[in-house]
């Protein structure tokens, strides 16, 4: 009779250790996420740098190269600014966080005029996560940014997050820069 009670106590310790241990994976598993995209630009006539990076929370970041506003782009279109296709066709990649961000850096290099910065987000096919653009602490999507004149700077945070890390994530990432003399 003892035999049988240790033999039936060890079945169930087995069972239970062997219930929390697939509970455990099964709460440990968190979505990995891909996302592509780009960031279109808008100038006229500006001198300015925007330069990008500092990802946080993702893998297979790209490597931008700083995009040079000489003053001489045309009809708002920055497309002949070298190193531009650097910033289209990501492919970010993160896996057990609910987090990613990634900075913009815009510099007015005009001595003489202040210069409106504005980033709009243009993310489509989001799914089971958020895109907030931010200045600060201070949520500034679409909103025009002044840039001070004389190598001013401002500084976007793009938080990419992750709304329930159990479930797939995507999106296809899109950003519109404009850049315009103010006054």
């Amino acid at each position: 009779m003892k035999l049988k009670a240790k033999l039936v106590s060890t079945i169930a310790a087995f069972c239970l250790v062997l219930c929390l241990t697939i509970v455990g994976v099964w709460a440990a598993t968190s979505a990995t996420v891909t996302m592509g995209g780009n960031i279109s630009f808008k100038a006229t006539d500006v001198n300015a740098e925007v330069s990008g990076g500092n990802f946080t929370g993702v893998s297979g970041a790209p490597t931008l190269t700083t995009l040079v506003f000489d003053g001489n782009e045309t009809a708002s279109d920055a497309s002949d600014v070298t190193g531009i296709d650097t910033w289209t066709g990501w492919n970010l990649t993160f896996s057990g966080k609910t987090d990613a961000t990634f900075k913009i850096t815009v510099k007015n290099t005009n001595a003489e005029r202040a210069l409106n910065a504005t980033l709009t987000n243009t993310t489509s096919d989001a799914t089971n996560c958020t895109i907030s653009v931010e200045v600060g602490e201070v949520d500034k999507d679409g909103q025009v940014v002044s840039v001070a004149k004389n190598n001013g700077t401002v500084e976007y945070i793009i938080t990419i997050h992750i709304e329930n890390p159990n479930l797939a994530a995507s999106a296809t990432l899109g950003f519109e820069l404009l850049l315009a003399n103010a006054g």
